[in-house]
């Protein structure tokens, strides 16, 4: 390229730069007015931590019914119907049960279903 168009995107550009160094601050000016944080905050409410005792307890009663039950599909189906996705999550979490928390309920079923058969197999010796 030559010298003067060179010259002429220097140009261009240190215009581009004073224009950002501009907006930057007018943003952080309108930042500082409103008090806004650095964050942006998250529309989702705070997970309150459930007992770990509670959880525990009701994550072994959960399993000692699906492990005797004639019918597990219909206890899990309504367990994981009954609870929200945060309880579910803390639950999973507490008892380091391998399923998905971020899954849908379908699939947080789906996969508490496969868990229940393969401890079934792992009981009993023999394939469900």
């Amino acid at each position: 390229m030559d010298k003067r168009k060179l010259r002429k995107i220097l140009t261009r550009l240190r215009s581009m730069q004073k224009t950002l160094d501009s907006l930057i601050e007018q943003v952080t000016a309108e930042l500082e007015e409103n008090n806004f944080t650095g964050k942006a905050s998250s529309p989702k409410q705070p997970e309150t931590e459930l007992d770990v005792q509670a959880l525990r307890e009701e994550w072994e009663a959960l399993q000692q019914a699906l492990l005797t039950s004639k019918n597990p599909e219909t206890i899990a189906r309504e367990f994981i119907q009954n609870k929200t996705k945060p309880y579910l999550r803390q639950l999973f979490r507490v008892n380091h049960v391998p399923i998905d928390s971020r899954a849908s309920k379908a699939e947080q079923l789906r996969q508490l279903l496969q868990l229940i058969r393969v401890s079934k197999t792992i009981q009993s010796g023999k394939p469900q």
